[in-house]
């Protein structure tokens, strides 16, 4: 009996041991509250559908989490508290409000269904889908009741007993496994009695599909349960699980996690249980997720959290270190030794948990070798180093004045150290270390990195100096036996590495990982994928490969290709880990890392490390924005011609590490896809008009894509002049041109036929009686009837016929030339004519010009009739006025409206007498030929006798000039 107390005081000491070493460990975890879009973020229920988005039920209703961005769904329907959320395997979804009405949700909202038999339960919130897809609920408080798609059937209360449902579950048979007050009921799909399973009051349950069950129940029992047997998996009697209400239990990778009213609990394979508490930042339990991809959620009060591994954790100055920045790692045996900037640790592992403790007399700030024997040397304050198998020092080796840089182990006794005073060699059979005499950097300098390769050779560095030699040449301490090479801009060189072919290679503070080849050390082209330069270490790996290990940078490889290697393995968030990069890595032969960083000692274990490939992400189109404005995914989009813009935003389902989801987009199927560079956006701007289908496609790996795509249809409008309208138009002015065009090409030879035809008549009229006259006149002279006066009148007048032809043919040339031609030229023209028809002394032929000319180009057809209007008007002058003064006369009368004007002081025109034809036929003409160019025409006779023959004409876009040529007066001929 006196041992009573110390029994029971047993568990609450392990429960103090267990929450001490949670305390010490950190993990990834992502928080999503308010401030990330979840308005209401008191988390009720998780679940996740087919197509791989989150369901959250919250105090402020449901919400849809796509890994973008949380979206409140159905604000109308679904208004008040979420109790319950449940996804079958089909893609259904239904949710349960607090007031226990069950909503089927939908593509774009979510359905109410009518209550069944006995109504909703109060209280007792419970909802799950079976195999074949119907929905299971409570009714009444006491019965359960199924909704085949139709409508509701409530089963009997025998089936399970009797007993009051509280909890139920899907199970991996494809029936339900329901939680009574009084145990644990499995009832197939296809309906029937149900098997009880268990006798207790249990608050969750996990199937498997080899029919085992894991339940906890409600003292805080993790029990298995197979056909015919039992197993405890942890209690709360035996210190594993803390005081307080579980909540909820789910299955991750053989691990149990619990969620609890305060705690989250793992329950893993052995003894070990890990406890997250408060001192944690979790403000508390609630609902659990594993989803598809592995991630755990957890859902407290104040918010959503997401483990996206677990297993990964973070060992820091809490669990024993000395500090949290974590420099170099060794192993000796099942001891890790671990130095950082505050000292030494030595760190023994303990099933899951770590037994770290500093070890201050051992205190170093440098690299701790290990050596062949397994053996770690320590160079520890006070200048000396010493030896550590596992936890036990072995001696002094001696002196270390300065710290080690760099290890290497040879297939002898001897493993060389670089040094920040030089090079060292260790005896490890002996147990002694030595300095090397005779390196090219001297005896004193730092060495940085150091490596014996296969055929014997050693190399060192220092600084940005690479110097090899023969080992034996070195341990004999012959400097001439040393030869060197210069990596520029290297920095500092920090390790070596041989490849299997012998090739050398080299990591650099500057200019990353380097290959020593025919041209000297060259980056590898490779570089550019990692996160920086700056390479802190090659580290073989177990598995193959080498690690890459720097300034975030975390990376195995292997040698080869054409950019210098192979990506084997890039551990992230999604491996769980809190820093991408680190100071120094160790890999142990079950594949745990350990990775030293300013953050902590890093953990990552092997089922961490090797995730499943899983499928390709679906990728969902989120929003729509045209010139910036949102835009329905449903509706019919119409983009305008010109200064269109299109942006979508898009994201794909996959949650554990959102940074590795590459997009690619294209514009119609067929046409190449473009990357969009990581970001879940991209935007077109002035799109040609047409019909497009918009798809968008996801990867993790840029190598298996999304199987179907996400697609947006829109079309852009084709600019106003491409509008069937505008073509009809178009084309119906094009019509118009092409009869206009005819009409005026049928105008224009029906002119020039005109014209030909005038110029016919021209010819005839002026021509053809006076070549006529001519041959007449030539007959005569040429039949020798005629005296010699006869014949010299007649000669007479054969020449002056044909000198008036010449003059006539002259002037219908010149009214024809093509030329440009003005109205002082045409002046010029008549008074030529006039002067030859006015050359007797009894008549005085005058011009009577402007003092400006214009300088317009007469047209072709106003220069014609104008010319033959005023010869017209000076014959009629000559032939019938008698007249004693002739004045030919050009006024300007006003704008671009001129006058031509012939007057006499002649007989005049008497209108009484009859009209001879032939000069009627002249008048008409001239009328004909003003109306023409649309002149106005007038003859008048002159009070003291005399007529005048006025033309008033418009010349187009007439200018004025001085007048030069010729005076506007012509003086009169002198009589006799």
């Amino acid at each position: 009996m006196r041992d009573a107390p110390l029994r029971a005081l047993v568990p609450l000491m392990l429960c103090a041991a267990v929450a001490a070493d949670a305390r010490a460990q950190e993990r990834l975890v992502r928080r999503f509250a308010t401030d990330e879009g979840l308005g209401a973020p008191a988390v009720s229920s998780l679940a996740q559908d087919s197509s791989n988005a989150l369901w959250v039920g919250t105090k402020g209703g449901l919400y849809r989490f796509d890994g973008a961005v949380f979206r409140r769904w159905a604000p109308d329907q679904v208004a008040g508290p979420v109790a319950r959320v449940a996804a079958a395997a089909d893609g259904r979804v239904a949710a349960q409000t607090q007031d226990g009405a069950v909503f089927a949700v939908t593509r774009n909202g979510a359905t109410p269904l009518p209550p069944p038999p006995g109504g909703w339960s109060q209280g007792v919130y419970a909802l799950a889908y079976d195999g074949d897809g119907g929905l299971w609920t409570v009714a009444g408080d006491t019965a359960l009741a199924r909704h085949d798609g139709r409508g509701w059937t409530v089963l009997p209360r025998g089936w399970h007993g009797g007993e009051r449902p509280r909890v139920i579950r899907s199970a991996a048979d494809g029936g339900i496994l329901a939680l009574t007050d009084a145990g644990l009921w499995h009832i197939d799909a296809g309906g029937g009695p149900g098997r009880k399973r268990f006798d207790a009051l249990l608050m969750d349950a996990v199937s498997f599909p080899d029919g085992r069950l894991v339940v906890l129940t409600a003292d805080g029992r993790v029990v298995e349960l197979g056909e015919g047997r039992q197993r405890e998996l942890a209690s709360r009697a035996r210190g594993h699980i803390p005081n307080g209400r579980p909540i909820m239990l789910v299955e991750r990778a053989g691990t149990y996690w619990i969620a609890m009213d305060r705690y989250l609990i793992a329950v893993r394979p052995g003894p070990e249980v890990e406890w997250i508490g408060s001192v944690d930042g979790l403000e508390s339990g609630g609902p659990l997720l594993v989803d598809h991809e592995g991630s755990l959620w957890l859902g407290t009060f104040a918010a959503l959290l997401q483990y996206p591994e677990p297993g990964t954790v973070v060992w820091t100055d809490r669990a024993g270190l000395p500090g949290r920045h974590v420099r170099y790692i060794a192993r000796s045996g099942d001891v890790l030794w671990v130095t950082s900037w505050q000292g030494t640790a030595r760190v023994r592992r303990a099933g899951t948990r770590l037994d770290i403790a500093t070890v201050t007399e051992l205190s170093s700030r440098s690299r701790p070798c290990a050596d062949q024997l397994g053996v770690v040397w320590l160079s520890v304050e006070g200048g000396h180093a010493v030896r550590v198998r596992g936890d036990r020092r072995l001696g002094v080796a001696g002196a270390a004045p300065a710290g080690f840089n760099s290890c290497a182990t040879t297939p002898g006794p001897t493993m060389w150290i670089g040094s920040q005073r030089g090079l060292l060699r260790a005896d490890v059979q002996r147990g002694e270390l030595r300095r090397v005499k005779g390196v090219p950097f001297g005896d004193d300098a730092p060495v940085h990195a150091v490596l014996e390769d296969r055929a014997g050779r050693l190399w060192a560095a220092s600084g940005e100096r690479v110097c090899y030699a023969p080992a034996t040449a070195a341990l004999e301490g012959d400097a001439r036996g040393w030869a060197c090479e210069l990596i520029p801009g290297a920095g500092e060189v920090t390790s070596f590495f041989e490849l299997e072919d012998g090739g050398l290679w080299a990591s650099t503070r500057h200019v990353g990982v380097v290959a020593r080849g025919a041209d000297g050390w060259l980056p590898l082209p490779r570089n550019a994928e990692l996160a920086s330069r700056d390479v802190f270490g090659l580290v073989p790996s177990p598995a193959g490969g080498v690690w890459i290990v720097g300034s975030g940078i975390l990376r195995r490889v292997r040698p080869g290709g054409p950019g210098g290697w192979e990506v084997l393995e890039t551990p992230g968030s999604a491996n769980g880990l809190l820093w991408v990069g680190g100071g120094d890595l160790l890999e142990d032969d079950d594949g745990t890392l350990w990775v030293a960083t300013a953050r902590g000692l890093q953990q990552v274990p092997p089922e961490a490390r090797y995730l499943p490939p899983g499928a390709p992400p679906r990728v969902e189109l989120m929003e729509a924005l045209v010139d910036g404005e949102p835009f329905a995914l449903d509706a019919d989009l119409e983009l305008p011609a010109h200064r269109n813009r299109l942006e979508l935003r898009f994201a794909a389902l996959s949650f554990r590490d959102p940074a590795r989801v590459r997009y690619q987009v294209r514009l119609s199927p067929g046409s190449p896809w473009i990357d969009t560079r990581g970001q879940p956006w991209f935007r077109w701007v002035e799109l040609p008009a047409g019909r497009y289908r918009a798809e968008v496609r996801a990867s993790l790996n840029g190598r298996s894509w999304s199987p179907e795509p996400a697609r947006f249809e829109f079309r852009v409008l084709p600019p106003w002049y491409r509008t069937p309208a505008a073509l009809a138009a178009f084309a119906a002015i094009a019509a118009a041109a092409v009869w206009v065009a005819y009409r005026a090409r049928l105008a224009y030879l029906l002119g020039l036929e005109r014209e030909r035809t005038r110029i016919a008549l021209d010819l005839h009229d002026k021509l053809g009686s006076g070549l006529g006259s001519i041959g007449i006149l030539a007959g005569l002279i040429a039949s020798g009837r005629l005296d010699e006066s006869q014949q010299s009148r007649i000669a007479k007048e054969v020449a002056s016929t044909a000198e008036e032809l010449g003059s006539a043919l002259a002037d219908i040339v010149w009214a024809l030339d093509p030329r440009a031609a003005t109205l002082e030229e045409l002046a010029s023209r008549l008074v030529e004519h006039g002067e030859r028809l006015f050359a007797g002394d009894d008549v005085e032929f005058r011009l009577r010009a402007p003092r400006k000319w214009p300088a317009t180009e007469l047209p072709l057809a106003l220069r014609r009739n104008l010319l033959l209007i005023g010869l017209e008007a000076l014959h009629n002058t000559a032939r019938h006025a008698r007249a004693r003064r002739v004045v030919l006369a050009f006024t300007r009368r006003g704008g671009r409206r001129w006058e031509l004007a012939v007057s006499d002081d002649g007989v005049g025109m008497n209108h009484a007498e009859p009209r001879d034809a032939r000069r009627g036929r002249g008048l008409d003409g001239m009328r004909k030929r003003a109306e023409e160019i649309g002149a106005t025409i007038d003859w008048r006779t002159e009070p003291g006798g005399g007529t005048t023959l006025s033309l008033t004409f418009t010349i187009p876009g007439a200018a004025a000039r001085r007048f030069s040529r010729w005076r506007g007066l012509r003086r009169p001929r002198p009589t006799a």
